[in-house]
């Protein structure tokens, strides 16, 4: 019986790790920590987003965002900023009620134009003028001088999430994308301009783009991007 029980002729098989692939456990484990991964590096762009637009940053942060918009609406920073919370609260994603966007000419360059006509003095602000505030003079079309030392380099900001702050957790709101920064679509034809910038008076920081002529509906805006322009004329540095 002996002689029976043994195996004849067969070698029991041995299963064998292969190297360079990895089994399913390993597997698993590969994808959940990439999942952390992400989550972690998800969290610290939003934990920098928010840094840079909020007026009282736990930590200095290298850029700052203006025009500052306060995550907590009854906080006292956000007493300086009425205008720009209802400016922000009257738009809809994808539904600005005062621009849209075209491309024109050969180089298919996206410009600025009114929806609908504006009267000069009308004293409607159609947008601010949101960037990286800075001590650095912006590159040519980039910016603008608040007259103290300061810039506005709308550059690198291609778009406005202002409205994001004041809309809640509307789902509509969070699956759309972002209104563009328009006032990097203006343009100066020459010398000759329709809009005009106009610092707010709750916030030196806070700049609008305001009618300067009678804009008709479907004209271009066309604005001074001189950033040697003062924004405020009483803040002019001698």
């Amino acid at each position: 019986m002996g002689q029976e029980a043994k195996v004849t002729g067969e070698k029991k098989k041995v299963k064998k790790a292969r190297r360079g692939k990895k089994g399913k456990g390993s597997e698993f484990v590969h994808q959940m920590k990439h999942k952390v991964n992400q989550n972690i590096r998800t969290a610290d762009l939003r934990r920098k987003s928010r840094q840079e637009r909020s007026t009282e940053p736990a930590v200095p942060v290298e850029k700052r965002i203006v025009p500052s918009l306060p995550h907590d609406p009854k906080s006292p920073a956000s007493a300086g900023l009425v205008s720009v919370r209802d400016y922000y609260a009257a738009i809809w994603p994808g539904d600005h009620p005062y621009f849209e966007l075209k491309k024109v000419g050969r180089s298919q360059t996206t410009r600025v134009f009114a929806r609908r006509g504006f009267k000069e003095g009308c004293g409607t602000r159609l947008c601010c003028v949101v960037g990286h505030l800075t001590r650095e003079v912006p590159a040519v079309d980039c910016g603008i001088k608040l007259g103290n030392g300061e810039y506005i380099d709308y550059s690198s900001v291609p778009v406005d999430l202002g409205y994001h702050c004041f809309k809640g957790k509307r789902s509509y709101v969070e699956g759309n994308a972002a209104e563009p920064n328009y006032i990097r679509h203006m343009r100066t034809d020459g010398f000759f301009y329709n809009c005009k910038l106009e610092v707010d008076p709750l916030s030196a920081h806070v700049v609008w783009v305001v009618p300067d002529d009678d804009i008709r509906a479907g004209e271009e805006l066309l604005i001074c991007h001189d950033p040697t322009f003062y924004a405020d004329a009483e803040k002019k540095e001698e």
